[in-house]
C-alpha cells in the first residue's frame, strides 16, 4: 500500500499505518492479494463475512435467547449478504460504467493498489458473485457448525 507524506492525500503516516508488519497485514488480504482472480477474492471475502454475520445476528441480537435464534440469525445473516452483494454490484455500475461520468476519479484510479482485474465491468461483477456465494456459504457453514456443536464437541473430545 502507499502512504503518502503529503496531508493532503488524506492518508498521513502514523506508526500504525506505516509499519512493516501492518503494511504486510494489509498487501495480504484478500482484496489486494496478488495472483487471485475476481472470483476466489470475492469467494473468500464472501465466507469469511457470512461466517462472522451469523455469529452476530444468532448470538448477538435481540432473540439469541429464544429456540428460534439460530434460526433467525441465519435468515438475517443471508438478508444482509444479499443487501451488501446489491451494495457491491451498485457500486461496480456506478464507477467502472465511465462512459457518462469520465472526468470524475473513481478509488480504483486514484488507488494504485487495486488489482487490475477489479478495476472491470465484468471482473467487479465476478467479484460481486462470488461475494453473494461464498457469504452465503459462510452463512450456512456457520450455522451448520452452531447447531450441531454438541456433535461436533463429542467427536473432538471422543465421546462418541
Amino acid at each position: 500500500m502507499v502512504v503518502s507524506d503529503n496531508p493532503v492525500v488524506g492518508n498521513l503516516k502514523t506508526p500504525l499505518n506505516s509499519a512493516d508488519f501492518s503494511q504486510w497485514l494489509l498487501e495480504n488480504i484478500p482484496f489486494y492479494r496478488p495472483g487471485l482472480s475476481p472470483l476466489l477474492r470475492g469467494l473468500e471475502i464472501g465466507m469469511a463475512h457470512g461466517y462472522l454475520l451469523f455469529g452476530s445476528f444468532a448470538l448477538l441480537g435481540p432473540q439469541r435467547n429464544s429456540e428460534q435464534a439460530n434460526l433467525i440469525g441465519l435468515l438475517s445473516a443471508c438478508g444482509l449478504v444479499v443487501i451488501l452483494t446489491i451494495c457491491l454490484a451498485i457500486y461496480g455500475v456506478a464507477s467502472f460504467n465511465q462512459e457518462w461520468r469520465s472526468d470524475f476519479p473513481t478509488y480504483s484510479n486514484v488507488n494504485p493498489d487495486v488489482p487490475n482485474e477489479l478495476k472491470t465491468t465484468s471482473g467487479w461483477n465476478q467479484f460481486a458473485i462470488a461475494f453473494f456465494v461464498g457469504g452465503l456459504g459462510g452463512v450456512f457453514f456457520a450455522h451448520q457448525v452452531y447447531d450441531h456443536f454438541d456433535v461436533l464437541k463429542a467427536i473432538l473430545t471422543g465421546n462418541l
